[in-house]
């Protein structure tokens, strides 16, 4: 039976305390905590010009999600690369550039706008740059749904792939912690990005973990996030739409690594609602 199984992780949490649980520890290397005007250290000094946090960040975790060696640019694409598709959760990755030039415009500075700086204005700005940057010619697109925002991604990227629409998907969470992105949140951020590739196999290996849309099994998940002993938010703080991605990475990292068999995970707010993703480890 085909499955949807997770073939790479990484997760960047600059300025983030995540011994403070081991899941999240188990998860991180000596390169989580590059920040974004670090990020040459991950993917190298090209093409980072006029490059905001959110697009930095979600850059690292992807390069390091794909296995590229650090600290160099993107190869040239892989052969799967024509039909592999990505799909960013954020809520607030561009609005200080936003507010930024409309500042400018409403105070009669329009000739200062940089034109280095009008592709950022594009909600679509980090989706597309990663796809320019890793050579990822599928789909590419945005989604804003507050903090349910990576697990939609994540189910937008199992439809894509059962679908045909794509033979791998890079599905990244990420948000930055400007002060203009704190302002329209209307409440702390923390900046951090968390990408998984997706891939749709036939069959899963064992040990492989996999996507489930719905409840695996009727036993109760041996890993509960949000609603259940691990709360991500409560340990390092609001990553808003980079914690359902985030979730998902830090499960199935600690699932591969011991031989746990289920995990659910939950985003919840009372604007925006509630969504749910489960993680089986095949057998």
């Amino acid at each position: 039976m085909s499955a949807v199984v997770i073939d790479g992780l990484a997760v960047q949490l600059p300025g983030v305390n995540y011994d403070a649980d081991e899941h999240l520890a188990a998860a991180c290397d000596e390169y989580t905590g590059i920040d974004a005007e670090s990020a040459r250290v991950i993917i190298g000094r090209k093409r980072l010009l006029y490059k905001e946090t959110a697009t930095r960040l979600a850059a690292c975790a992807t390069h390091r999600a794909l296995g590229l060696e650090i600290g160099t640019p993107a190869p040239p694409p892989s052969d799967d690369a024509a039909d592999t598709a990505v799909i960013v959760s954020s809520n607030l990755n561009n609005v200080e550039t936003v507010a930024h030039m409309d500042e400018l415009v409403r105070s009669g500075k329009l000739s200062d706008v940089s034109s280095m700086q009008v592709p950022n204005a594009s909600p679509n700005a980090v989706a597309s740059s990663l796809a320019i940057r890793f050579g990822l010619q599928g789909p590419n697109l945005l989604i804003s749904s507050g903090i349910t925002g990576g697990h939609s991604a994540v189910r937008v990227a199992v439809a894509m792939l059962r679908n045909h629409r794509a033979s791998r998907v890079v599905v990244i969470g990420v948000e930055p912690a400007d002060d203009v992105a704190v302002a329209v949140a209307g409440a702390p951020l923390v900046a951090a990005s968390a990408c998984v590739v997706l891939r749709l196999v036939d069959r899963a290996d064992q040990g492989a973990v996999t996507i489930e849309l719905d409840r695996p099994t009727d036993t109760p998940a041996h890993l509960e996030f949000g609603a259940g002993d691990i709360d991500l938010a409560a340990t390092i703080g609001n990553t808003y739409g980079t914690l359902g991605v985030l979730q998902v990475a830090v499960a199935a990292n600690w699932m591969r690594r011991h031989s746990v068999a289920t995990a659910s995970m939950v985003c919840e707010d009372p604007d925006d609602g509630r969504t749910e993703l489960w993680l089986a480890r095949a057998s």
